[in-house]
């Protein structure tokens, strides 16, 4: 009986699973290491500087590079076989890290200004590799198991930054950055094997004219990542779903760099309870990542980025409703918001992947990336005008306000509910 039941369990491995399997592996490996070097980064301008402007330049230097050429990165990733791209990006990532390592050893202090160049240049490397891990999904697995399996990498990346961001406070202390870059290293090493070692069939359109000259290959390559653009821009609920998209990063971006300051000043929790609040917002994605995995996305899909964007909503009112005591009550709604955030970037990324042929992909996926890049800084240049003159409940719920408005015209939206 026990051989059968083997035998059985054998036949339901497909060969995509052992595939997306490894995919993911070597994802969540590179994911967790990069968090490691790229905590270790920020917190070396803090040590350096003391500057909270240092610290929000380095953090706009890390979006710069995918808002600007995520488009035109895009174009190589159709062009391109996926596996040499995801390596080619983690290997980037790699190599420009190395002279890092061996300078925090012979140089502890190293020029805030060195540490800007390599955010930017692993920036570049990410432009490619996520649109190319996003294309690669729908070609190794079938459409049935998309929403489930977007559920699964949300989780990957929320599990490998949360643990990744732990072992970064072990390792800074007793390694330094030296250390923290090293593990990146080898982490995408680990990474690049995990791809090579994946089977599947690259069955993409990539068959391109050929161009004499620089002039004409640029051209060719600014008009491919603009037919990037007209594909998504042709798919009517897909670029409202997108335009959604931007709005609500547009509306919460403030709130992001607000969290652990209202966790300190409002609840005067201290570092514990900031570092509680990033604790239970993670924890809380992992939670629903687990659960769009084993479930799926709400059915009709479309709902899923709805009841995402009104958790939002009525979550950060709440936040703003309660009283300095409420600490407690303002955790369990954070890990309920953190919960909800897997349902919306699911239901995006299969939308796209479903409806938007394999050959544009690519292009498509840098484009949505780019687009909620540039939605963070907006958002933060934005509210730096009015955040030392308004409370903190009052940002929370004016916020939560805007997004609940925008859930409801989410719902009414013909365009939206079009989506099937």
């Amino acid at each position: 009986m026990d051989n059968m039941n083997s035998t059985a369990s054998k036949r339901h491995i497909d060969p995509w699973m052992v595939a997306i399997g490894t995919v993911f592996t070597g994802e969540l490996i590179s994911i967790l290491t990069s968090a490691i070097a790229q905590m270790g980064l920020i917190w070396h301008i803090i040590m350096v500087t003391h500057s909270p402007l240092s610290t929000t330049l380095a953090t706009l230097v890390g979006f710069i590079p995918t808002a600007l050429l995520g488009p035109f990165a895009g174009v190589f990733v159709d062009r391109l076989p996926l596996k040499a791209v995801l390596i080619g990006a983690d290997l980037s990532i790699a190599i420009v890290s190395i002279p890092i390592a061996v300078l925090a050893i012979v140089m502890p202090n190293i020029p805030v200004w060195v540490i800007f160049v390599i955010l930017a240049l692993r920036s570049l490397g990410q432009a490619f590799h996520n649109p190319a891990f996003n294309s690669m999904t729908p070609l190794i697995a079938p459409k049935h198991v998309l929403d489930r399996l977007s559920g699964i990498s949300q989780g990957v990346q929320s599990t490998g930054y949360l643990i990744g961001t732990a072992l970064a406070a072990v390792i800074y202390p007793v390694g330094g950055l030296g250390a923290m870059i090293g593990l990146d290293v080898v982490g995408a090493g680990l990474a690049c094997i995990c791809v090579a070692f994946t089977r599947f069939a690259d069955t993409r359109n990539r068959e391109r004219e050929e161009t004499n000259g620089a002039g004409e290959a640029l051209r060719a390559i600014v008009q491919e990542a603009l037919s990037g653009w007209k594909v998504i821009r042709a798919d009517k609920g897909l670029f409202a779903l997108m335009m959604c998209d931007f709005l609500f990063t547009l509306a919460f971006s403030p709130l992001s760099a607000l969290f652990a300051i209202y966790a300190i000043d409002y609840f005067h929790a201290g570092t514990t309870g900031a570092s509680l609040t990033e604790v239970s917002w993670s924890l809380g994605m992992i939670i629903g990542s687990a659960v769009i995995g084993i479930t799926g996305l709400f059915k009709p899909r479309w709902l899923s980025p709805v009841v995402a964007c009104l958790v939002f909503g009525v979550g950060l009112v709440a936040c703003g409703a309660v009283p300095p005591s409420g600490f407690i009550p303002f955790i369990v709604i954070n890990t309920i918001m953190g919960l909800a955030m897997p349902m919306y970037n699911a239901a995006i990324t299969v939308y796209m992947q479903e409806r938007i042929q394999a050959e544009f992909l690519g292009r498509a996926f840098a484009f949505f990336t780019a687009l909620s890049t540039w939605a963070l800084p907006a958002g933060l240049i934005v509210s730096s005008f009015f955040v030392d003159s308004i409370d903190l409940p009052l940002w929370f719920i004016g916020s939560g306000i805007a997004i609940t408005v925008l859930a409801v015209g989410m719902f009414f939206s013909s365009t939206i509910r079009s989506l099937k």
